[in-house]
Order: structure tokens, then sequence, then C-alpha cells
């Protein structure tokens, strides 16, 4: 132990009660390594021995003696034991104390129904129990203070000092007795301070908040050792946001007992809890944006904390990966929430922002300020959730962006830029694995692992399907072939996957509006191919068909994943288009691709010759029948809810439609789809989500707990880590 600082107690002889307890043996240490001779007294003499036996092989002072607190009989005996052993008692520690099952009742509030539950109501309380855990609390202060307190009458630098509560201030739902015994050791610390004042014996308490112990174990957590909704309500109303360590009341009692220090008070009690007593329960996220946050239920909170800290696989983003490589910095959160973030883009369009505060060339504050003034008006959408979700967990900022919070939040998160990186916000989120979109023609110098991510490449072809030859220029000097013929495109697109796979790539992507239609003999893609630059739209699509076919089954040689986006439309701004660009927030939701066509081209395929599929429709009308055809087709997958469908309601009906027509099972869970290293929160959006719906089910008694704590990791994590090979 290394303690905050010294105080003086050589030759001072103090009792500590309880010291069989971690609180007490470490207040025994404490005082120990100040010079004291230490009494360590327990009910159980083993206990207290094995504390003192640890103390006394650092060298200081120590003994164990079996006391029971509640027989003044015994305490007289151990205190003529302790005279004989070290002399007359300077201080007194009143540690002993706890709290008994049966004083406490199972519900927080009474409800009409309880009587048809089998729980313990406040009409069950045990007479016994609670006369126990009152006498355990109160009379066991008392009685060590008649037997130890006559030595300190006449003497100089004498004190008891009380263990109180903050149950005491705030009496906790479930507790009762306990409550009310810690209250009158705080009345009872005043009331002997002032009737010691006029005899030098100062009487002074510390009340503890929260410290997880073995008294408080079977409220605070669940038998496989994950937090209780309980311990969620405590946290969260604990502003420092953590149970104290035990040594955190080491300062405050040295401080008490130090004469020099504390000569002139007495009959205080020092709350040590973090912020709990001072904490008036009225704070905006008290509400909303808080660890329980959308789980609905304790059910929901214990499935939320099986997945919560499971890491993260991004199989499908748009991230930078020259920005990993060079572990890029940002100096500014304007630069990082809105150079690139067309979700954001979109919004302040909506809410009617001058295009010079989203893409024009004001500077990045301005863009933030104006992001911050429209935020309150996306309530409910997924921006308002993921902005204070990435404030929170990021930026440690846990208040509402408004116009009036700006200023503030913005100078505090540049301040905590500084100590951030690309490559500590992947570290921050637990990220083990992304997968960037890249064109066949790249050269992939920036996939590897960086520190605990891998970063892999993923083959997104999209620029094939026009069949411009000077992107098949471009393909074939970069696979090293001069294509002049489809056998020539061909080996040249086997080159680029195999020069993929030793980049670690795993997985492929297509976004297209619909499938093809029709599919090219051998020897009509020979004939189609050789008028390249001049084909129709007709021959185009047929001439797809074929390069789809002869993909895919060389995706599945390399047991590459192949992920198929499709129905949105793109770019339906022309005018903003000309001025910006792709990718600035003007595509929509496509019209809903033709299903025949989508069956037609998975059953090209034979179940050896197709690879794993994952289908991805940004027309939410699709998901069910999409959900029925991935039940025809081995390895054909519904993929998560997409683009504008990744809200609460979009990620909602895709579980439940993939639950009710494929395989919920099997589902792989979130992406990011996204340009933002600060996105990752999005992932613990899902997280939630999926916890609360699979949690509905376990509430109705349709699904064991048990089975759902294995689907909620296997859809978070597992699903998709053991299909990557990872």
């Amino acid at each position: 132990m290394k303690l905050p600082f010294n105080i003086d107690l050589k030759d001072k002889v103090v009792v500590v009660t309880g010291a069989g307890g971690v609180i007490c043996s470490c207040l025994a240490h404490a005082v120990a390594m100040c010079g004291a001779k230490v009494a360590l007294l327990d009910l159980h003499l083993d206990a207290a021995e094995k504390f003192a036996e640890e103390i006394r092989k650092e060298g200081y002072i120590a003994k164990g003696y079996e006391a029971n607190v509640l027989d003044k009989e015994s305490l007289e005996k151990c205190h003529e034991a302790v005279l004989k052993d070290f002399g007359a008692c300077d201080i007194l520690i009143n540690g002993a104390g706890g709290n008994n099952p049966r004083a406490q009742t199972d519900n927080e509030y009474a409800e009409l129904d309880d009587s048809k539950k089998e729980i313990k109501t406040f009409f069950d309380l045990d007479e016994k129990g609670v006369e126990f855990v009152f006498n355990l609390n109160f009379i066991g202060t008392l009685l060590p203070s008649q037997v130890f307190a006559k030595d300190m009458i006449g003497k100089k630098g004498c004190s008891i000092l009380n263990i109180s509560s903050m149950n005491a201030y705030t009496p906790l739902t479930k507790i009762p007795a306990y409550s009310g015994a810690k209250a009158a050791v705080s009345n009872f610390t005043e009331w002997l301070a002032v009737h010691f004042s006029h005899l030098g014996i100062r009487v002074n308490a510390i009340a503890p908040g929260f410290f997880s112990t073995k008294q408080n174990a079977k409220l605070l957590w669940n038998e496989d050792g994950t937090p209780t909704a309980r311990t969620h309500k405590i946290i969260n109303a604990t502003p420092m946001g953590r149970f104290g360590e035990v040594d955190e009341l080491v300062g405050a009692v040295l401080f008490l007992l130090s004469e020099e220090a504390a000569g002139f008070i007495t009959g205080i009690c020092i709350p040590i809890d973090g912020g709990f007593s001072a904490y008036s329960g009225v704070w905006w996220m008290e509400q909303f944006f808080n660890d329980k946050m959308l789980l609905k239920s304790d059910t929901a909170v214990t499935l939320y904390n099986e997945i919560k800290d499971l890491p993260i696989i991004d199989y499908h983003c748009h991230l930078d990966q020259k920005m990993i490589a060079n572990d890029a910095t940002f100096k500014d959160i304007g630069e990082l929430w809105l150079s690139g973030d067309h979700y954001k883009w979109r919004a302040m369009r909506m809410c009617g922002v001058d295009e010079k505060y989203i893409t024009g060339d004001s500077t990045y504050e301005e863009k933030f300020m104006h992001y911050a003034e429209i935020l309150p008006n996306l309530m409910g959408g997924p921006l308002y959730y993921w902005t204070h979700m990435e404030l929170k967990q990021v930026f440690g900022i846990n208040k509402p962006l408004n116009k009036n919070t700006a200023k503030e939040i913005y100078k505090e998160a540049n301040e905590k830029l500084k100590t951030l990186s690309v490559r500590k916000l992947l570290k921050l989120f637990n990220v083990e694995f992304v997968a960037t979109t890249d064109d066949p023609i790249e050269n992939l110098e920036y996939h590897k692992k960086y520190d605990d991510t891998l970063v892999t490449p993923t083959f997104r072809p999209d620029k094939l399907y026009n069949f411009d030859k000077e992107y098949i220029a471009k393909l074939g000097e970069a696979a090293g072939i001069k294509i002049n013929s489809l056998e020539d495109y061909k080996n040249a697109l086997k080159q680029r996957l195999d020069f993929f796979v030793s980049k670690g790539c795993r997985i492929s992507d297509h976004g297209f509006s619909d499938f093809p239609s029709k599919y090219a003999s051998e020897e009509e893609a020979k004939e189609l191919f050789k008028k390249v630059g001049s084909l129709s739209s007709e021959e185009k699509d047929t001439l797809l068909g074929y390069l789809f076919i002869f993909l895919f089954k060389e995706y599945k040689k390399r047991n590459i994943i192949v992920q198929l986006h499709f129905s949105v439309t793109r770019n339906i701004n022309s005018e903003m288009f000309r001025k910006i660009g792709p990718d600035a927030g003007f595509d929509v939701i496509g019209k809903e691709c033709d299903l025949n066509n989508c069956m037609k081209f998975l059953d090209k395929l034979s179940d050896e010759e197709r690879p794993v599929v994952i289908l991805y429709t940004l027309n939410p009308n699709q998901i069910a029948p999409l959900s029925c055809i991935s039940g025809a087709f081995r390895n054909v997958l519904i993929g998560a809810a997409w683009w504008f469908n990744d809200t609460l309601l979009g990620i909602r009906r895709n579980l439940e439609l993939v639950s009710e027509y494929a395989c919920i099972g099997t589902n792989l869970g979130m992406l990011t789809d996204s340009r933002s290293f600060s996105s990752y929160s999005r992932f613990d959006f899902f997280r939630r989500i999926l916890a609360n719906f699979v949690a509905e089910k376990v509430e109705a008694g349709e699904y064991e707990l048990e089975d759902a704590k294995t689907l909620v990791k296997n859809i978070s994590y597992y699903n998709i880590k053991g299909r990557l090979g990872i």
C-alpha cells in the first residue's frame, strides 16, 4: 500500500473492529504504516490474524483478536487482551457492520400485483433479520465505544472514527434496515462528539459511497460476473462514473485521526462517494444518454453487458487507409465530423443551412457551429444519437449539443483531440478488423496490421460495369497484362484478385441499381468484348451478366465473401452533382429491384460455385422477400440495415424481418459504411437495439436467457469473425 501522506501515530494504540473485512483491514494497514500498534478485531479470529500477519511481514506492529461487537462481555475480554499486549486504546475505528438478505426486499417499488409474485416484499421482511442488521451497525458501534473509550479519558490526541454510509444520506431501495442503521450511526457520531467534547475525545465519521465488496456483491453482480441493473443505476448516479477503490478512503481517515490536522474537528461525517451525495439526479443525460440508453429492461441490460465490450469487426467501410498508416491527427472536431460525412451534410441542407457552411470554404469552426445549431431538430434520428454517443465515448462530453453549448463543446473537444490520432481512435473503440473499399487497380500499399487493428482491402469492381476502354487499359497496367481480348481481361482480373488476397482481402463488394437481366455465353461474351466502347445498354447488361458469373466463381475459389448493395438511386440533384461531385448527400432510396433477376442470378451458380453472398437492399420493402430467397440458396445471407435504414426503426425492422423470414442466428451484425474515424459509436447503437430486441423475447417467456446471451454475442461478433476467418 502507498499512503497519500503520513501522520505520526508512533506509540498510539489503534483498535479496529470489523478488521477481517476489505475496508477495515485496509484502514488497519494504513495506521500501522503511520507507526501505530494496531489491534484488529473481528468475529472470526482467523480473518483478523490473516491481515495482521500481512502487516507484520512488512515490519509493522499488529495482532488479531476475536471479538463480538454485539456482546459486551466478549469486548471486555478483548479489551483486557489488548491492554496486556499493547496498552490503553488511543484511537477506535468502529468498522464492524453489514447487511443481511433477510432484511432487504426483492422489489424496489411496491406494486398492486406483488402478492401474485414469488418475491419478498416489504410485508415479508424478517423481523429478526432487520433487528440483526440494525444491531450489527448501530449497537456494534455503541458497545465498542463504551468499552474502549474509557481508555481515552484524560489523555490527549484520542479519537473515535465511525463508519457510516451514503445510505444514511439517501436510503437506497431494497435495504431499509441497513439505511436506517447507518443513519443512526451518523446521528450517534454527532451526539457522542458533543457528549465527549469536554473530555477531549474527538468523534467523527466517514460515509463511503459505493465500493464493490463481499458485503454487497449479490446486489451488484450477477452470478456470471456481469453488473446488475442496480449497478448501472448506482454508477449513473455517481458523477465520477465508477465504484470507489478501498485505498481512496485512507486519506480522509488519516486526516480525521491526525491531531495536528484535525484537532478542532469533531462531530462531522465526510462523504467519500465520487460526488453521489452532491448529485441531484436532475441532469439531462441521466434520462437519456446514460449507460441504460435504449435498454428498456433489466434483461436488455444483462444482454447488452454481454456484448458491449466485444471487439469491432468493420467489414464494410470507406475509411482512408493512408490516414491509418500515417496515424493522422485532427486539430478540429469540425474537420473530424464534417469534412466528408454526407449524413450530416444532408441534415444541414434539410434545415436550410447555406452550402458555404456545409461543403463550402467556410472554416471548420463555422461549419461546426451551424451543425450544432440544427442538431436539436434531428431528435429521434440516428445522427442525433450518434453525435451525442461520439461526444461521450470519444471526448468524454456528456451534455446536449446545441447553439448554447456549441462554443464550450467545440473548445473542450478540440483540447481532447490533441491527445488522439486515427489509430488511437481505433484502439479506443477496440476495432479488431477494418475492410476498406478499394478499386481493383489500386496498389494497396497501406493495407497491413497496425497495432491491434488489421486493415484489409475490399475488392470493389463497380467501375468495370461501364466497360470503359480507358479504365480497362488501367486495369491491364495494374495487372501487367495488355488487354486485347476477353481472355486477357479475365486474366487481369484474376491477377488483381490474387494480389488483393495477398494483401489480406477476404471480402468483395458490388454496388448497383439492379441485377443483370441477361447472361452472355462464352462465345457471345468474346464477341461483345470486341465492341467495348460502343456497346448498347442491352449489350452492356448481357456482358455484365457474364462478368458477374465469372467473378463469383473466382471469389469462391479464393474464399472471398461477396456483398451486393442495390436499390439506390444516385446523384438525383444534377446541379449539385456538377458543383460538388458524388458522395455528397444526393443519393436516395431507389426502386425495388427485380427479384426475379436476383433469383435467376443466384440460380446460375451451383452450391459449389457460389461464394458466401450478403444481400443489402436500400429499399426496406424488399427485406422480407430477400430473406425468403436466402433460404433457397446455401450461404446467402441478409445484410445489416444499410444506409438510410440504420435508424432505430430501420435496424429494428431488419432484425424483426430476418428473424421472421430467415435465420437471425446467422446474422452478421453491424458495419459502419462510414468515412469517419469516430463513427464506431454506431456499433454500440446497434448492440443496444439488438439487446433490447432479444430481451423482449426473453421477457415474454419465448426464449431462454442463456440462449439469448449466445445469440447476441454471435450476431455482434463471432458470426462475422468465423466467416472472415480472423
